[in-house]
């Protein structure tokens, strides 16, 4: 496994365009969640 560093603003900015997709997706006003191994990748 490689180690991968973020910085916070990088995590931000990610978590940022995540929700922007899911708003263009159509998913506004929608309860959903996000399920994935506890890395970054």
């Amino acid at each position: 496994m490689k180690l991968r560093s973020v910085s916070y603003q990088q995590f931000q900015q990610d978590i940022d365009a995540l929700g922007t997709f899911f708003y263009n997706q159509g998913l506004k006003n929608v309860k959903i969640a996000v399920l994935g191994e506890n890395s970054y990748d």
